[in-house]
């Protein structure tokens, strides 16, 4: 979408991205559509749609790009990070096996609250997030991925992994991320807290921090439990 949006001028920072998970998505060559919405002065919407080889329609998306207003005036951040142990002296959560593919692709290192499958109370808790074996600097689509790159909060409350998927999820980016050349291969603060499960749904809420306690993204999860 940004590299659409480019092709049109500077597509300022990404603002929101919502997606809708509407089938699993294959290992395989996929299909990729971008709409441009609108472009305006200061505000630019675009839509995607992912696609299987087969025409089988899997996520939708839809994202507002938007250039800073300085002569507004007005600005606050009153977020503060939440309790947690540094990187150095968090432990490795080793991988099992019955982690999604994607996992394999990301180091973790719990950091506070409630561990996954722990029957603990409440659904929450902290951890540290960076890519394995790659120096990779963070962009908007690596920060998305870390917002969703841990077990469900709900895990908390149970004594092991179960079916679960999310069917849509939301991202709200605060603020430009850091330099990408300056920080490749850093690691970055997830939160992640889920205040109910009803109907066999759940929803939680994620935020994504620097190492220095700058807030970078939200995310509002929407999960179904499938078993």
């Amino acid at each position: 979408m940004r590299a659409e949006l480019a092709t049109r001028g500077d597509p300022g920072q990404l603002r929101t991205l919502t997606c809708h998970l509407c089938e699993p998505v294959p290992p395989a060559a996929l299909v990729l559509a971008v709409e441009v919405i609108r472009v305006g002065k200061l505000v630019r919407h675009v839509s995607a749609r992912l696609y299987s080889e087969r025409d089988v329609l899997l996520a939708i998306a839809s994202a507002t790009f938007a250039s800073a207003r300085p002569e507004v005036g007005l600005s606050f951040d009153h977020a503060q990070p939440p309790a947690h142990a540094p990187m150095e002296d968090s432990p490795v959560v080793l991988h099992s096996g019955l982690e999604p593919v994607f996992c394999r692709n990301f180091e973790y290192r719990f950091a506070g609250g409630s561990p996954p499958f722990s029957l603990g109370d409440p659904a929450a808790f902290v951890g540290w997030t960076r890519l394995r074996g790659s120096a990779e600097p963070l962009d908007e689509a690596l920060a998305a991925a870390y917002l969703d790159s841990w077990p469900p909060a709900v895990f908390v409350k149970t004594a092991g992994p179960r079916p679960a998927a999310t069917m849509a999820i939301t991202y709200h980016f605060v603020r430009a991320l850091p330099d990408r050349e300056r920080e490749p291969g850093a690691a970055y603060l997830v939160t992640a807290a889920a205040r109910e499960a009803v109907d066999g749904y759940s929803a939680q809420d994620n935020e994504l921090w620097t190492a220095d306690g700058q807030l970078l993204a939200r995310a509002h999860q929407v999960f179904a439990l499938i078993k």
